[in-house]
């Protein structure tokens, strides 16, 4: 077959590779055919057919290889280097002879070279031709690129992030990411593709001080220098909140024995009041309307024994944080309600130690903007009994469908949410449920159980951006455990980023102990755990 001869190659040069010689970057001048063969490099070679037809290849590296096909019906080739000759090159061979390095020449000094073959003619007497073959040009080089700059390292909630100045060496294959520190020795922690000169190191311990290295590599398998950040410490998860838990409620401002009085209480509230309830039974809806300030929050506390209820389970929210800043809610059991808790438009509220039971909808529930607040070492059991498929332990957002009617068609951004140490049971959906719209909430060290799962098989359903799922213990799932996933149709902004470290999971059906969607950043690392029948850790290559 003949074969169309081409331009020349670029006058910069290509990097180190392999180029077929039916490669676009090969030029080539004169009657060139083909050879197919099984045995050759891409299953043929091009061969030049008339003297004075050459092929040639401009590159920029210290080193080249010719490989060509050997046989009984070939000739004799020059090879010149940038315009000198090298001398010539027999490819007879008495039997066929695939993938021959018939030519190499190395330590030629770093730039811009040019290869170029010649069927010049001539050939030995047993070969009837003087037909030339070109498999392949291997460019190869022994010059590593230079020493990465601007090596950083800033600790952060989902991870260290490490970040450098993008090499600018022309034949770049992958950076490297090393790690030192916490007792282990040091070690490869994860290659990054060269248009990524960054890196998330989620595997790390809090409060364990690390060295960082980070080096180049280029397609001849050359390895930069090293470039070292060191004594970056891991930030430190603050997720227990002791500020704000039940045993550091202050003594009481106002204490109240019944309803009407806490009704009143909370009404006349301000920045500073705490309200301590007496054990007994307040039948009714708790509206907090008032905020507090950092230093002075308002304080809602109850013992296990005060108890807050509706008239019924489907009867509406027991208590309402709304509009409201800088509020505490805290130590109570609420019960017989459509939601336990409420927390609409505000920030900086803290939800912990309650005991929710007996729950028509969702328990916990966070909406409308509400950022920056905590749900923390409550205890929830018995949701969804008025409504099975809304009757999730802890729900962060809105669903989409309901934005157009109550955030005015934009996302619930209720963000910056921490869920931790809470202890959660018997729910008919999601144990803990992450809205699309939400954007970096923590979910830490929860104890999740989904034997009482009707409406769902996960533990965990995050579909929000950049949350930190991480050191929860979950049995009993139904299917896969901890998910970042969802038909993303609708909503192609949700889903990324989000981060799995640490996690343990039971299943009793088979599935991943964390699945996420892929291809949009979301990573999971290798210490997350699963057992039971049929089992995987999870459906993407984890993070060691």
């Amino acid at each position: 077959m003949t074969v169309p001869a081409t331009s020349a190659s670029a006058a910069t040069g290509v990097a180190s590779g392999r180029y077929e010689g039916t490669s676009s970057a090969i030029s080539r001048s004169g009657t060139w055919g083909s050879l197919e063969g099984t045995g050759d490099s891409a299953r043929e070679v091009v061969r030049a057919t008339k003297t004075g037809s050459y092929a040639q290849l401009t590159f920029n590296s210290t080193g080249v290889k010719w490989v060509a096909r050997k046989g009984p019906f070939f000739g004799i080739a020059r090879v010149l280097i940038d315009g000198v000759a090298q001398g010539t090159v027999d490819l007879y061979s008495s039997t066929t002879k695939y993938q021959q390095v018939v030519f190499a020449r190395t330590g030629l000094t770093a730039g811009t070279h040019t290869i170029r073959i010649e069927r010049i003619g001539q050939k030995n007497s047993a070969s009837p031709t003087s037909d030339v073959t070109v498999d392949a040009i291997d460019v190869v080089d022994k010059i590593a690129p230079a020493k990465l700059t601007g090596l950083s390292a800033s600790p952060g909630r989902l991870g260290t992030t490490v970040r450098w100045t993008a090499s600018t060496a022309g034949d770049l294959r992958t950076y490297r990411v090393y790690r030192t520190g916490n007792g282990e020795t040091k070690r490869l922690i994860s290659t990054q593709s060269v248009t990524k000169p960054t890196f998330l190191d989620i595997t790390r311990q809090t409060g364990a001080s690390y060295t960082y290295t980070v080096t180049a590599v280029d397609r001849g398998g050359n390895e930069s220098p090293a470039a070292s950040i060191g004594s970056v410490t891991a930030a430190t998860l603050t997720s227990s909140q002791p500020r704000t838990r039940y045993a550091n409620c202050p003594s009481a401002t106002v204490e109240v024995g019944n309803f009407s009085q806490l009704k009143a209480a909370v009404a006349a509230s301000k920045p500073g009041t705490v309200i301590r309830m007496r054990p007994g039974t307040y039948v009714g809806y708790v509206l907090l309307p008032n905020s507090g300030t950092a230093e002075r929050p308002i304080w809602l506390c109850g013992p296990r024994t005060a108890i807050i209820e509706r008239e019924n389970a489907g009867a509406g929210f027991a208590v309402h944080v709304e509009n409201a800043d800088h509020v505490i809610v805290s130590g109570m059991t609420i019960r017989k309600a459509t939601q336990a808790v409420a927390v609409s438009s505000s920030a900086h509220v803290t939800v912990s130690d309650i005991y929710a039971t007996n729950i028509g909808q969702e328990a916990i529930k966070i909406r409308y903007g509400t950022t920056d607040s905590a749900i923390i070492g409550n205890t929830i059991r018995n949701t969804g009994t008025v409504r099975p498929e809304f009757g999730e332990g802890v729900y962060l957002g809105t669903s989409p469908v309901k934005w157009c009617e109550y955030t005015k068609c934009a996302p619930d951004r209720s963000d910056r949410n921490l869920v931790a140490y809470n202890d959660i049971a018997g729910t008919r959906s999601d144990p803990i449920e992450a809205k699309q719209g939400t954007t970096g909430g923590s979910i830490i060290g929860n104890r999740i159980d989904g034997g009482s799962l009707t409406e769902v098989t996960s533990l965990t359903y995050v579909k929000g951006n950049d949350y930190l799922v991480r050191d929860n213990v979950g049995t009993n799932a139904k299917g896969d455990a901890f998910i970042a996933n969802f038909d993303v149709a609708a909503n192609p902004d949700w889903g990324k980023r989000n981060v799995f470290v640490n996690n343990s999971a039971t299943v009793t059906r088979p599935g991943y102990g964390v699945y996420v969607r892929t291809g949009y950043g979301n990573l999971v690392a290798c210490n997350n755990t699963v057992s039971g029948s049929g089992s995987d850790r999870t459906n993407v290559e984890c993070r060691k």
